[in-house]
């Protein structure tokens, strides 16, 4: 078997009474490159006896929640797997979020998805898991090895990170404070990290990444759910692997789905932002959710989610379209169960996980031209300058994280730029700007999805002796109000010489 390959291995019940496993496993081998499928007897009884002959990852198809994560990264390593080579897929749960007649493909999209990840995985650095001991353990997995296992923590790429002083944005988006604003660099408190991957959806670089949680494997289990030939295109529930585990533990009992869902499994829904819901709808599905595990969320994400589903809302102005499902509550699935509206017209947009593009991506798909946008809040904000009182100093894009606001043009006819759909309100610009004539608003209109635009443009003043560029008029102008009291002779030095002709 090719060890860059995936071995998808599932259970041979026949669930809901259709035989779903043996149809998602023929439709699966013959969608799939790089991955084979098996049906093993009694897999869900000893998920163990499966053998991986030297593949790079595995996904279980399995009858329920599966081995708890301990148990399950020593079964992948028993099987010569990364810690986390292996995902469990609750075939079980996929039944309770739909009709039987569509159980096996959405068991095909599922299985396929978590393959998509295991796929796009390279090998984890030590800086993105953490050693150990204990916790969730089954006897049988203590003999086994579980009682070692790793956990997923953030690790930040120094090389690609734009630092404390210019974004920072990670430190504000950990819900559990684990990141904190060092310098040069923000640095990870791997003992206070959860996992949850909220800084790698927030940074707008790429620069952050989780075990097991990378951006290439978020967006490539996305993806694998968008790009799937639906013959009946599900509702996409966003579901944290924790609240997952605990509604497909609870087992049959409570309502279940009247339409079909297909779940995205990820470590918590503080990572899912704005933008995954919108680029979801985009993608042409009738609905998005979110299974959460409510009050017990180490990270808790509640108040977020809520926050982000309100934002999408007043986007898509459709109450039916957003759902927020809740592990804790005595019926779950309940939220889910009214009938999801018909799918939207897909739009062929590629799956983005880092803010603010996948907003200000998902914006333009979902609203079209000619819309009438204007939210308080959300994740974009929305900068205003002073005209008059710029200087066109430049200063406010140093410190810009996402280039939002950039000089363009050339020395000679200097231009302060904005595009509103990458600014994401860190509100540096504002501390920074030597005049006070930044202003930022959470705020998002029509103007956030209208690209570039000129904010600001002048003329150079030019050296009396040799006729180069000296600074933006604006500068030179504010320099001479400043210094009213300084003699004309050095004015003329700093407003009217080049920095050559100042040297001769």
């Amino acid at each position: 078997m090719d060890p860059r390959g995936v071995l998808i291995a599932c259970c041979d019940r026949e669930h809901a009474g259709d035989g779903a496993s043996t149809r998602a496993a023929a439709e699966l081998a013959a969608r799939m490159e790089d991955v084979w499928v098996e049906l093993v007897p009694d897999l869900c009884a000893d998920p163990a006896r499966v053998r991986t002959d030297g593949a790079a990852g595995l996904v279980l198809g399995l009858c329920g929640p599966g081995p708890a994560s301990a148990d399950l990264q020593a079964l992948a390593r028993t099987a010569g797997l990364a810690p986390f080579g292996a995902e469990v897929v609750d075939l079980d749960l996929l039944a309770r979020l739909g009709p039987a007649g569509t159980l096996a493909e959405r068991a095909a999209a599922a299985l396929a998805s978590a393959a998509s990840a295991l796929l796009a995985a390279g090998p984890t650095p030590p800086g993105r898991m953490r050693l150990r001991l204990g916790g969730d353990v089954s006897r049988r997995g203590l003999l086994s090895g579980a009682a070692v296992s790793y956990r997923p923590v953030a690790e930040i790429d120094r090389g690609a990170c734009l630092g404390t002083e210019r974004c920072g944005l990670c430190v504000a988006a950990c819900p559990v404070d684990a990141i904190v604003p060092s310098h040069p660099f923000p640095s990870v408190g791997t003992d206070a990290c959860v996992g949850c991957a909220a800084c790698v959806s927030t940074c707008p670089v790429a620069a952050v990444d989780v075990g097991g949680a990378t951006v290439e494997q978020l967006e490539a289990r996305m993806d694998a759910i968008w790009a799937w030939p639906w013959s009946e295109r599900s509702a996409v529930l966003f579901a944290c692997r924790g609240a997952a585990r605990t509604v497909g533990s609870s087992g049959a009992a409570g309502a279940q789905a009247a339409s079909p869902w297909i779940p995205v499994v990820v470590p918590c829904l503080a990572s899912v932002t704005e933008g995954w819901l919108l680029q979801t709808l985009a993608a042409g599905a009738p609905a998005v959710g979110m299974l959460g595990c409510g009050e017990r969320c180490g990270a808790g994400s509640m108040p977020r989610v809520e926050e982000r589903a309100r934002y999408v809302l007043g986007v898509v102005g459709a109450p039916d379209r957003v759902r927020i499902a809740r592990a804790d509550e005595p019926e779950p699935l309940a939220p889910l169960v009214p009938p999801a509206p018909a799918p939207g017209p897909g739009r062929d947009l590629p799956p983005l996980v880092n803010e603010p593009q996948a907003t200000a991506a998902a914006l333009t798909a979902v609203t079209g031209a000619g819309v009438e946008l204007d939210l308080l809040g959300g994740p974009l904000g929305l900068p205003s300058v002073q005209v008059e009182g710029c200087t066109l100093c430049g200063t406010c894009t140093t410190v810009c994280p996402t280039g939002a606001l950039r000089m363009e043009g050339d020395a000679e006819a200097p231009a302060l730029t904005l595009d509103a759909g990458r600014c994401v309100s860190c509100g540096h610009c504002v501390s920074i700007c030597p005049e006070r004539v930044v202003e930022v608003e959470r705020r998002t209109t029509v103007e956030t999805i209208a690209g570039r635009r000129t904010l600001k443009r002048a003329t150079a003043g030019r050296c009396r002796r040799c006729g180069a560029p000296v600074a933006p008029a604006p500068m030179l102008e504010r320099i001479r109000e400043l210094l009213p009291e300084e003699s004309p002779a050095l004015l003329e030095v700093l407003t009217g010489l080049c920095l050559d002709c100042r040297g001769r």
